[in-house]
C-alpha cells in the first residue's frame, strides 16, 4: 500500500469561499492543501469537500485517510466527533 508524503506537520487556516474543493491526499500536490493532479498514477483520490458558506477553516496537511475525515466532520459543522464512530460515516 503506498503512504502519502506528508506536505507538512502543521495546520493552515483558510478563510474559505462557499464552494467544492479537492483537498490533496498524496501529498505532492504544488498547491497544498488542494490537489494539483499530482497524484495521477497512484491510489490516491483527493479529497472532494463542499462547503456552503463563506467561513474560516482549520485545515491539516497530513494527507492522512482519518485526519481527512476529521475534516470533513469539520466543515461539515459537526465539531469534534470521535473517530471510532464518525469515520465510516464519511467513506
Amino acid at each position: 500500500m503506498e503512504k502519502p508524503v506528508i506536505a507538512d506537520k502543521k495546520p493552515i487556516i483558510m478563510d474559505m469561499e462557499a464552494g467544492t474543493y479537492y483537498w490533496c491526499a498524496c501529498g505532492k500536490s504544488k498547491k497544498q492543501p488542494f490537489c494539483d493532479g499530482s497524484h495521477k498514477g497512484s491510489s490516491f483520490v483527493p479529497l472532494k469537500v463542499e462547503i456552503s458558506e463563506n467561513k474560516k477553516v482549520l485545515v491539516v496537511t497530513f494527507n492522512i485517510t482519518l485526519i481527512q475525515a476529521y475534516i470533513r466532520a469539520i466543515i461539515a459543522g459537526e465539531g469534534c466527533v470521535e473517530m471510532s464512530k464518525q469515520d465510516k460515516k464519511f467513506r
